[in-house]
């Protein structure tokens, strides 16, 4: 299981953003993280039955800034080493055509092309989420395989992460604009 957090004082954008992400999300859910420090949130995580947190911290004008990926362990937590420096996000519920589903069990990585830094961060999405990906020029090739499929495309200024229903290929998740990615040692 996935929970999804943000920072200790979130704004409404940001919990929408979260709230978003945690139903796009294979098997995930969102917990407010209120007061809690990253070690009792990782230790409420860990009694939840989760493996991992995605949690997201407040930038800039209200948005979304950084989201780091935190590994559960028994009794004990790793920041893996991927990190995503947020540019922009579009809501579910900017979406004119928005298409989300009620519970997400599969979902797959879609991208396209082949350069280091887009490999780096399709392989560090595949492995820390655990869903498979493949280098195809279309997502339509994957219709109805799965629940969800994310699409991560190289834009002019970093990536694009789209997620789609794949029945019908509308948004079924948040637009995250990543403009860098950071790779880190992992530290507990």
């Amino acid at each position: 299981m996935i929970v999804v957090s943000t920072s200790r004082r979130p704004n409404p954008r940001l919990r929408s953003f979260a709230k978003d992400l945690a139903r796009a999300l294979p098997k995930a859910i969102k917990l407010n993280r209120g007061k809690l420090s990253i070690s009792a949130l990782a230790q409420h995580a860990y009694e939840l039955g989760a493996d991992l947190i995605v949690l997201v911290n407040r930038g800039s004008s209200g948005n979304p800034g950084r989201i780091f990926f935190i590994k559960i362990l028994e009794g004990s937590y790793v920041f893996f080493p991927l990190i995503l420096r947020v540019s922009g996000v579009k809501l579910l519920r900017e979406e004119p055509a928005a298409s989300p589903i009620e519970k997400v069990e599969t979902a797959c990585i879609i991208y396209g092309g082949n350069s280091g830094e887009l490999n780096n961060l399709v392989e560090g999405l595949s492995t820390i989420l655990n869903i498979p990906f493949y280098n195809v020029p279309k997502p339509t090739m994957f219709r109805r395989e799965y629940d969800i499929i994310i699409l991560v495309e190289k834009i002019s200024k970093g990536y694009s992460i789209k997620f789609l229903n794949s029945r019908n290929l509308l948004p079924a998740g948040p637009k995250i604009r990543v403009d860098k990615v950071f790779f880190h040692k992992p530290y507990p």
